[in-house]
């Protein structure tokens, strides 16, 4: 009995060990302005429309004071309507842009997450990607990106 009794102590921390982190919101505000960023770095645009979360909703004021006095410029998702062809318009100056994602954050460790997400253009440029991002030298990078579908 002793010994099941160990055993069974041994399996429960091990368990406890194993669990990946919490959230923890600052550090995903820090890999979110990484998912964007890499899309930024990918798609050339006039104007960028920032989402978050499944709902696709505006990012936080954190977010989106990173991007004060971006060129070009950096607007949360709500700014921007749907024109011609699938386009991504901002709503006051009619320029056309990409709309980035970033939605659920699956953390793996401490220095690694993986970030649903991806970016709409128009009707035939658009993608869901799962994005691998790393913690290196105290900066969040996107190492991979696994493009679901694209068109």
């Amino acid at each position: 009995m002793r010994k099941f009794a160990a055993v069974s102590m041994m399996v429960l921390a091990l368990v406890g060990c194993s669990r990946a982190p919490k959230a923890n919101p600052a550090e995903e505000n820090r890999i979110r302005v990484a998912v964007f960023e890499y899309e930024m770095q990918e798609h050339p645009a006039a104007v960028y429309f920032l989402s978050i979360g499944e709902a696709a909703g505006d990012p936080n004021d954190v977010i989106m004071k990173h991007f004060d006095g971006n060129v070009p410029p950096v607007k949360p998702a709500s700014q921007c309507t749907t024109g011609p062809g699938g386009s991504i318009n901002d709503m006051l100056t009619g320029d056309t842009g990409v709309l980035i994602k970033a939605a659920a954050i699956n953390w793996i460790s401490e220095t690694e997450v993986e970030v649903k997400g991806g970016y709409l253009a128009d009707a035939k440029s658009a993608s869901a990607n799962t994005y691998h991002v790393v913690l290196q030298d105290g900066l969040w990078v996107v190492d991979k990106d696994t493009v679901n579908w694209g068109s």
